[in-house]
């Protein structure tokens, strides 16, 4: 049996979004595809479908479940309650059971969610999708990040994408709301200046994180990269 989210896997998932309609603009009619399934993923999911977006695609390590139409989200997270990964084979929609044919979804903004280095250089040859918005740390290998600029996908800071816990957790808000409203605000503010720079809003996020470190000690060199 899943276990329920809590506040930070919620806020986790809320900034996700956050981020990524701050970078894309409104998410009205947009398709996402989340790798993974669990708490964060589920934050992701609901979030995004209460900002007018539709998920077409999510996977487990069972497989993968799609329908372009848009999936059922609360009664996909319902299953998840009682069968965890198995969701997917559960849910009566469209079934694969490779998880990785998630990354072969051609979505609007694909969410890797699961592990280091996902978004390697031959699944970022293949990818379909314009925007990608981590929920994993680190998700990108250098050479995947030379594919991702060749084919002029805009690859987002997984940094500041799932900093919602971190941002809520230091905050001195007294509710839930405050902390949701102070995490909004933040990541759109660290995402809207990352996306100003020419280079491309990962790269504008490695600058400003560099250049923040540097007031304090030698940042390490180089962008986070698998």
């Amino acid at each position: 049996m899943a276990r329920e989210p809590n506040i930070e896997d919620l806020l986790t998932g809320f900034g996700i979004v956050v981020a990524a309609e701050t970078a894309i603009g409104s998410l009205e009619d947009r398709t996402f595809a989340i790798e993974g399934f669990g708490k964060v993923g589920g934050g992701v999911a609901r979030e995004a479908v209460r900002r007018g977006a539709r998920v077409i695609a999510i996977s487990t390590l069972d497989g993968i479940v799609r329908d372009e139409k848009g999936l059922d989200v609360e009664l996909l997270m319902g299953l998840r309650k009682e069968h965890g990964d198995a969701v997917v084979r559960m849910s009566g929609y469209d079934f694969d059971d490779d998880p990785a044919m998630l990354f072969e979804t051609k979505a609007d903004i694909l969410v890797p969610g699961a592990r280091t280095g996902v978004i390697t250089q031959p699944r970022a040859s293949r990818l379909s999708t314009p925007w990608i918005a981590p929920a994993a740390n680190v998700p990108y290998t250098k050479e995947a990040i030379d594919t991702l600029k060749q084919r002029r996908i805009r690859y987002l800071p997984d940094f500041v994408c799932n900093a919602g816990a971190t941002i809520g957790y230091t905050s001195s808000a007294d509710t839930a709301q405050e902390v949701f409203a102070i995490v909004e605000k933040k990541i759109s503010a660290l995402m809207s200046r990352a996306a100003s720079d020419p280079r491309g809003p990962f790269e504008g996020a490695c600058a400003m994180a560099e250049a923040f470190i540097a007031t304090w000690h030698e940042p390490p060199a180089g962008p986070p990269l698998a």
